[in-house]
């Protein structure tokens, strides 16, 4: 996107790259790959926005606040400068009027010729393990007892439903597949459906059991984790039981380093495709006995 005229008003960008050689009166608020600010760009409001390269060449008149990876400024800023990011270069034409901070993993490189009101307040950023966080263990608290209570009632309302995603669980190659379709397949439809107004509430719903249908994928996958480890339950009270030690091994697994998003991403799609499966040979099984 190339905005190359007057912008009466604010401007809003979600696209893969965006540069600005206009003016804008109002704000300029992005997340894109790639954002810059022409020398001969004015904006007259904020610049806020999420970008892997950002280049501000141009003038602003108020604030910056930006999360990226790369930054290079060498235009002018009246207001303060708030970036995030991993590295920053403030180029040898900069003129920042302002307090800056920059919160990333090297120190900044600041031209010797730039004009700073004050210097760059940079703090480095540290990876701290979330497994070395208190919030870590209470928000995964949180989650599990939230899993488990839907589990529970789940379970005690449609115990057909559960033993009929038991059975299927052998089935992973045509579980998975049909879950890989469903994860991409659901919000495209949900995006066409919503595209009228007559369709917008039917794509609401829609969207609300894809979000249900993702949190229960975590639900059904534990409650086979504890399937297979405590072997068949009887009584209601040790279903529940292997449903909390199945969920808690899962919760354990999708916050593993490195693995844990790609054993979350196995759990969605087998999950998905699991429901997916069971809810058409339900929906089927009416048809066939009339």
């Amino acid at each position: 996107m190339n905005i190359a005229g007057l912008v009466r008003g604010s401007f809003y960008d979600w696209s893969q790259h965006n540069t600005i050689t206009g003016r804008v009166n109002g704000s300029a608020f992005f997340w894109t790959q790639g954002m810059n600010l022409e020398p001969q760009a004015q904006v007259g409001g904020d610049v806020v926005g999420m970008g892997q390269l950002v280049n501000l060449q141009g003038l602003i008149g108020h604030n910056v606040l930006a999360t990226f990876q790369n930054n290079d400024i060498s235009g002018q800023i009246h207001g303060s400068v708030r970036l995030f990011g991993n590295t920053l270069n403030i180029g040898p034409t900069a003129r920042l009027e302002r307090s800056v901070y920059f919160k990333g993993r090297q120190p900044p490189h600041v031209s010797h010729s730039a004009q700073l009101s004050q210097p760059v307040h940079f703090v480095k950023k540290v990876s701290v393990s979330p497994w070395k966080q208190a919030k870590f263990y209470l928000h995964q608290a949180l989650w599990w007892a939230a899993e488990l209570l839907f589990g529970l009632v789940s379970l005690a309302l449609f115990p057909n439903f559960y033993a009929a995603i038991e059975r299927l669980t052998a089935r992973v190659g045509l579980s998975l597949g049909i879950g890989i379709v469903a994860l991409v397949a659901t919000p495209i439809i949900v995006i066409l459906v919503g595209i009228t107004i007559i369709g917008l509430p039917l794509s609401l719903v829609l969207l609300f059991l894809y979000f249900v249908g993702l949190f229960f994928a975590e639900v059904l996958i534990g409650n086979w984790l504890g399937l297979s480890l405590m072997g068949p339950a009887g009584p209601y009270w040790q279903q529940a039981l292997r449903l909390a030690l199945g969920l808690f091994i899962v919760r354990v697994a999708v916050n593993l380093p490195w693995a844990g998003n790609w054993i979350l991403f196995a759990i969605l799609i087998w999950g998905l495709g699991l429901q997916a499966i069971a809810l058409y040979q339900f929906l089927r099984r009416p048809a066939l006995a009339a």
